[in-house]
């Protein structure tokens, strides 16, 4: 089933503090290499927002069309999230349709829609559509796809 659903990173810190690859606990490195071994273009820097600090991979994933994305750790390695930037023609056709047929299929629409992985007792996989129509301003569409 595909519920509508928001997704905010509270207090996020736009303050990012680039990090060499050797200061990077060995830990996150680990666990970033398990999950992400086709990777183009590495970065790594730390992000605090209101859920505590962690330590963000920003890369290319050749394993996923080369698509920009970044995937959040904490210093103890537990992967957190990762957000892929992907255009709206390689979205699942399920989610196209559920926005297609939403209020807000007139708007206009990014071409550039989030994929975000979160970590919890399911993994859920939420898109981000950007939209902005002239009655409203902008908003946010937002569905949870089944993994």
């Amino acid at each position: 089933l595909l519920a509508m659903g928001m997704l905010s990173l509270q207090g996020c810190n736009d303050d990012d503090d680039d990090l060499p690859n050797s200061k990077v606990p060995e830990a996150v490195r680990n666990a970033f290499d398990s999950s992400f071994s086709n990777t183009a273009n590495l970065s790594w820097e730390t992000k605090t927002v209101s859920q505590g600090q962690y330590y963000k991979a920003e890369f290319n994933n050749k394993s996923d069309n080369g698509y920009k994305t970044e995937a959040w750790y904490t210093a103890d390695g537990s992967w957190y999230m990762t957000e892929t930037e992907m255009p709206y023609s390689d979205i699942p056709q399920t989610i196209k349709t559920s926005f297609e047929s939403s209020e807000y299929a007139s708007w206009k629409r990014d071409n550039e829609v989030e994929r975000i992985e979160r970590a919890g007792t399911e993994k859920e996989i939420i898109y981000i559509i950007i939209g902005t129509g002239c009655r409203y301003g902008s908003a946010l569409f937002s569905r949870r796809h089944p993994h």
